[in-house]
């Protein structure tokens, strides 16, 4: 296939199946000289589009990081990172911590811990971004390998920027955008080079995503395509094809039986599968309304237009672009999947099918400037429409605006948290008080006070930014558990609450109930709260009680 677009155009800045840079002024019988819609088009097709993209990619990420760095952290991330702090001390999660998730997150938190310190917020934030532009790297250079030029990269990129640099703090860093992540840019680098190297790195990729989040095996179909056939148009004969995909997927399971040694090394790995039969037990199926809603929502216009192109191109490829097809289409219906078979459903399940988007509309663009008889004008347009269908689910984002870049630069320049909420930050309690408690716990607690977090909204993250430990231990460190999960009751906490010495409770007593359609009273834990512990500090709604000593 690469051979094939060499021959239609320069491998980089050439503009397909037509016209090169240099025959500008000849375009659409324009004389020289003479600047026509399709002789501006040829131009803009050729080095411009790319560089412009490439501008709109990088112009994105650098007005959108600043501020990203400076947000503080949503419950999600609280407990993971609380879950590594405390795995780091000797209490161990899935036996001294009920936890029903995949490990790959915890040791993410326990790296970043370990190299930055438990309380820098910022880290996970630098790592995903790192990630994110990882990805649109990934992509420009299999776009140079497998389609000849740089311009579907960037623009696949573009379509998956204008979505993730929009979503709010309660979305980004998320184990399903990791996992998604891990597998698509496996599948990616291995399409685009046959190296030993290439496998065992590809193979990584897709067992890191595994140990991060399971559903990533439906990738697995996606990735053997890519390992067995790549796409360089080079004739394999069928067993040589097998071959491949066998060697690689040996590297995948040795590599994901690895990443789990840590769990075996600690004798762990019975009270993972434990958790993980407890949870199965607990959480069924989806009811068929919430499957028909997420049905409906994966197949908007702009979605369907990608489907209906990637079939176009599977029945309009020739014999060398197939695989490539196929393995993009498995990746998409897999990541179609992926929101349809998670027992509980939340908006960052999204993610993996904006991905999977995102490298469709570069294979689209792809094919469609290399194989389709269209004037320089239909090949601008198609491009536009491909980019267009793309970002169809993305909207404009106040954190594009260089004043909140300039907001974040300050912060983070002076080491201090944001003045105010940033956008896409949005808190039950005011911002001021939130910080202010976080400091009284850093300055006033020492490293071995553990932190009962009773706030009833769920959003504040105390434990992580805090580098405290939690008194519950349970892999979400507030009322959450109690809400969401079954593992424990309220009679558990209080009796959590009555063995912790030294310890404190950060809450709100006069707030109403939260998520629980009876908006239970917690009386039990209330009532103990008010016997064991006293006010120590109170920052608006926000309330720290400290632990009474006898004697």
């Amino acid at each position: 296939m690469r051979a094939n677009v060499r021959r239609h155009g320069s491998a980089e800045l050439g503009v397909g199946p037509g016209l090169r840079i240099d025959e500008l002024h000849d375009a659409g019988g324009a004389g020289a000289g003479e600047l026509t819609l399709e002789s501006a088009s040829s131009w803009l097709m050729g080095a411009p589009l790319s560089y412009l993209a490439a501008g709109l990619c990088l112009a994105l990420v650098a007005v959108w990081l600043p501020l990203y760095l400076a947000w503080p952290w949503w419950a999600d991330l609280d407990a993971y990172a609380v879950m590594a702090h405390s795995w780091d001390v000797g209490v161990r999660p899935y036996r001294d911590i009920a936890v029903y998730n995949f490990p790959g997150q915890i040791y993410e938190f326990w790296v970043l811990g370990r190299a930055f310190g438990w309380s820098a917020t910022w880290s996970i934030y630098a790592l995903d971004a790192a990630l994110l532009v990882g990805f649109g790297g990934v992509l420009v250079w299999w776009s140079r390998r497998v389609l000849g030029r740089a311009l579907p990269g960037w623009i696949g990129f573009v379509t998956f920027l204008t979505y993730y640099l929009g979503l709010d703090w309660t979305n980004v860093a998320q184990r399903d955008w990791r996992a998604a992540w891990s597998a698509l840019t496996a599948m990616l680098i291995l399409q685009a080079s046959r190296s030993r190297a290439a496998g065992v790195l590809a193979a990584l990729l897709f067992a890191v995503g595994f140990s991060i989040r399971p559903y990533a095996i439906l990738f697995l179909p996606a990735a053997l395509v890519a390992a067995a056939h790549g796409a360089d148009g080079a004739e394999r004969t069928r067993a040589a094809a097998v071959r491949s995909s066998l060697a690689w997927i040996v590297a995948f399971a040795a590599i994901t039986a690895m990443l789990f040694v840590p769990l075996v090394a600690d004798g762990l790995l019975g009270d993972f599968l434990r958790m993980l039969e407890m949870a199965r037990s607990r959480y069924g199926g989806r009811s068929p309304s919430t499957l028909i809603r997420n049905l409906a929502g994966q197949c908007s216009f702009g979605n369907l237009a990608i489907y209906l192109g990637l079939l176009l191109a599977w029945l309009k490829a020739d014999r060398a672009c197939r695989p490539l097809v196929l393995a993009c289409g498995l990746a998409t219906v897999a990541a179609f999947a992926y929101r349809l078979v998670a027992p509980l459903d939340h908006l960052y399940l999204r993610h993996p099918l904006r991905l999977a988007i995102a490298v469709d509309v570069a294979l689209l663009v792809g094919i469609g400037l290399r194989t389709m008889d269209l004037t320089a004008t239909g090949r601008l347009m198609l491009t536009l429409l491909l980019a267009g269908a793309g970002s169809m689910a993305s909207g404009p984002s106040t954190l594009w605006y260089p004043h909140c870049a300039a907001m974040g630069m300050r912060a983070l320049r002076a080491g201090v948290p944001l003045e105010k909420a940033p956008p896409g930050v949005t808190m039950a309690y005011p911002w001021r008080d939130y910080q202010r408690a976080l400091d009284y716990l850093r300055r006033e607690t020492s490293a071995s006070t553990r932190v009962a977090n009773l706030l009833r909204e769920r959003s504040p993250a105390l434990c992580g930014p805090t580098a405290r430990l939690p008194v519950f231990p349970v892999d979400t460190p507030s009322l959450d558990w109690l809400w969401l999960n079954s593992f424990h009751t309220e009679a558990d906490f209080v009796g959590f609450l009555e063995r912790a010495d030294d310890s404190v409770v950060v809450w709100s007593p006069d707030e109403p109930g939260w998520h629980d359609p009876l908006e239970r009273p917690y009386e039990a834990l209330t009532q103990s709260v008010r016997r064991l512990y006293r006010p120590a500090a109170r920052f608006g709604t926000i309330e720290v009680w400290t632990r009474i000593h006898e004697g």
